[in-house]
């Protein structure tokens, strides 16, 4: 699903910085975002990667913040299944 909805024309699972961050350690890490202008950190728990699918111009990445991510239209489901796969690759 990750790879059919167009994540990866962005985003990698390797580490490779692409037009958006790379998505293989963001899995409960700390990420440094701009919100309102300003500079924040926040934990990229369940809710937080919820949230960057469903509103991804929220908190943009720092270092991404000039960078548009289209809104996919995903079910909550399927936005569920996401946020596992990101999460299996963590645990490795």
């Amino acid at each position: 699903m990750f790879r059919n909805v167009g994540c990866t024309t962005c985003h990698s699972v390797s580490g490779e910085v692409r037009y958006g961050p790379p998505l293989n350690t963001v899995y409960n890490s700390v990420v440094e975002v701009i919100h309102d202008g300003k500079k924040r950190s926040v934990k990229a728990t369940r809710e937080y990667i919820h949230q960057s699918i469903q509103n991804p111009d929220f908190d943009k990445v720092d270092g991404f913040q000039n960078r548009k991510m289209t809104k996919p239209t995903l079910s909550e489901e399927d936005i569920d299944y996401i946020i596992d796969y990101l999460e299996s690759l963590n645990s490795k």
